[in-house]
């Protein structure tokens, strides 16, 4: 499949994610993050059992990217979010996080939390662009050395859920 440029026109989709992706996602958790930290089939699947909710991001046929949250009192949180790398730097991610803000507020949330490797310049770059603030750090978060910001995002304060 050709990879679309910027200023291409494709056939971009978002479908629900059920428990029959928990594989496929267990999979493109792998391929976006390469780390030992990346969740599990049965992770995904105990996320969707208890309440998590999410979309994949397909381009003609090929899913390219994912967002999995949870929402309780008030507060959602980004659970997961990826775009395979191949896919990356096409603004791709902007459409994911418009989905969590439509999620977000379909569910009642004021707010949204997540945390990112601090060294995820793209991935930060996309948050502080939709409005997300770092609040705070968690040192050694994804293994040695490897912090992780925590960000909020005040849904009453006018955040940016389109670019």
């Amino acid at each position: 499949m050709k990879i679309p440029s910027q200023d291409e026109s494709f056939l971009l989709r978002k479908r629900e994610i059920t428990l029959v992706y928990a594989a496929l996602m267990a999979e493109m958790d792998k391929e976006c993050f390469a780390s030992d930290l990346c969740w599990s089939e049965d992770l995904f699947v105990s996320a969707l059992e208890t309440g998590a909710w999410g979309e994949l991001l397909i381009i003609e046929d090929t899913p390219v990217g994912f967002q999995l949250c949870r929402s309780l009192l008030g507060e959602t949180e980004i659970l997961t979010l990826g775009i395979l790398p191949k896919f990356q730097g096409k603004k791709l991610g902007r459409q994911l996080i418009s989905s969590v803000f439509e999620g977000a507020k379909k569910r009642q949330a004021e707010e949204i939390f997540l945390e990112v490797e601090e060294g995820n310049l793209p991935a930060r770059a996309l948050y502080v662009g939709a409005g997300f603030k770092v609040i705070g750090m968690r040192r050694n978060y994804y293994g040695k050395e490897r912090h992780a910001l925590v960000m909020r995002c005040n849904l009453k304060e006018g955040a940016t859920s389109t670019f």
